[in-house]
């Protein structure tokens, strides 16, 4: 595949928007591409430069109907869950198909959201389709494994990406009271985000995700239990953008994996962090908190509630080691 060059100001190409049109099988490149200018013209985006599309050459090929949709590889999914960042999966799966939106006998893909086009019909006839319980996947011809996030296979499947990376980025965050995920957008205090999802020339260390609000582009990074959003600036000396020391926002007890909780791993918190998760325990059985940052932090949360009758005693086995052990290493 040849790949394009794509000034800057392309890059909101990746932006997701609540568009809905289908691509259809029968569709030509010339009208394929004019459904994709036509997205990008509603985003005031330069249409001249052209991501290169390449169709089947094999016509006969047949996806089976009850496994079209849009799929995402599998170890981009282990990636983004361990490491808790979107930036460090995508690297780690740079050689595998980015997305996969099959429809009836006809896949897309975008080669790491800066050139779409379709899979050659010659290698789609080569992948195995696997379905264990509610659960659809893909062998490809290379023998990687890719796992079904949306049974529609249309253009949406940018949305559903942006939508399935937002959810699990946020998925602690999400129970604040000023942050909402909804059609592939993230809102924080009533700001509409969206995800950025081509890398290409955006620079900066241990980022999570980069966000645009529409005007300017933002790189949110995972420092320790809080997560700080900062602004970013133009690279002069080549087609770049990187991330300044302005913060433009924080949220305090962003991520913590509290899908494991009280089997927390503490070791790599400052104190400032302990203190929030010490505290943490006792939101969890409502205590009603005296200190006016931590009363501000965790009844922003929608699963807190005042308990009248809080006791320490309430604390199962697990929590009493997890405080314990918090309290060792704030000594």
């Amino acid at each position: 595949m040849k790949k394009v060059f794509i000034p800057i100001f392309l890059f909101l190409f990746i932006f997701i928007s609540c568009n809905k049109k289908e691509i259809s099988e029968e569709k030509s490149w010339e009208e394929f591409s004019k459904t994709v200018n036509e997205i990008k013209k509603k985003q005031g985006i330069n249409t001249e430069n052209k991501s290169e599309i390449q169709f089947p050459k094999n016509e006969n090929t047949k996806i089976p109907e009850e496994f079209l949709g849009t799929y995402i590889p599998m170890n981009f999914e282990l990636f983004l869950k361990s490491e808790h960042s979107y930036t460090k999966a995508l690297y780690q799966t740079w050689d595998l198909y980015t997305l996969l939106m099959l429809q009836n006998d006809i896949c897309y893909s975008d080669l790491h959201f800066h050139d779409g086009y379709a899979i050659d019909n010659n290698l789609i006839s080569k992948w195995k389709y696997i379905k264990d319980n509610e659960n659809y996947y893909i062998i490809d011809e290379k023998g990687r494994l890719y796992k079904r996030i949306n049974t529609d296979g249309s253009y949406n499947g940018y949305e559903f990406y942006a939508e399935y990376v937002l959810t699990e980025i946020f998925k602690d965050a999400k129970h604040k009271q000023n942050i909402k995920l909804t059609d592939g957008f993230v809102y924080i205090d009533d700001e509409q985000f969206t995800l950025v999802l081509d890398m290409n020339f955006l620079e900066a260390e241990n980022d999570c995700i980069w966000l645009t609000n529409g005007e300017q582009l933002f790189v949110l990074k995972i420092e320790g239990l809080t997560a700080k959003i900062y602004e970013t600036e133009s690279i002069e000396s080549h087609h770049g953008i990187k991330e300044t020391d302005k913060i433009y926002k924080e949220i305090p007890m962003f991520y913590w994996n509290d899908e494991n909780y009280p089997d927390l791993d503490i070791s790599k918190l400052n104190k400032n962090d302990l203190r929030l998760l010490r505290n943490l325990i006792y939101a969890k059985h409502g205590y009603q908190f005296k200190s006016e940052d931590l009363k501000q932090i965790y009844e922003n949360f929608d699963w807190y509630k005042v308990n009248p009758n809080f006791k320490e005693s309430s604390f199962n086995e697990k929590e009493v080691l997890l405080k314990d052990s918090i309290i060792n290493k704030e000594k």
